[in-house]
């Protein structure tokens, strides 16, 4: 069995064998891995992320697929509910779909077609 060779071919940015670049970011907290099949769409990853980062925008689709549904209705009911003509009506939706069982599955798991 061959052993996979790294070359680092740009900051943050590493040739994995002859047909795939890896990058690796670290910054902040955050360690973000990233593997592609061309070093133009790795270095362009890297930039829009390191920009993304320093400028305090980027969200980490990871963490977001494994926040729950509950956190995500509560953080509606907050924030945009109240600023609704039928916010009483919609807050009563909101806590029936609090009370499902499939609304403390993570959001990345849940699609429409497996619960009607």
């Amino acid at each position: 069995m061959a052993k996979t060779v790294w070359k680092r071919v740009a900051p943050g940015i590493y040739q994995r064998g002859e047909a795939q670049y890896q990058v690796k970011i670290s910054r902040k907290g955050r360690i973000i891995v990233e593997t592609f099949d061309s070093f133009g769409d790795s270095e362009r990853f890297w930039a829009k992320t390191i920009t993304e980062i320093d400028g305090g925008v980027y969200v980490d689709p990871r963490r977001e697929r494994e926040t729950p549904l509950v956190d995500v209705l509560g953080r509606y009911e907050k924030e945009v509910t109240p600023t609704k003509r039928g916010a009483r009506q919609e807050t009563s939706v909101l806590n029936m779909w609090r009370s499902e069982e499939w609304a403390l599955l993570p959001i990345g798991v849940i699609s429409a077609t497996q619960y009607y």
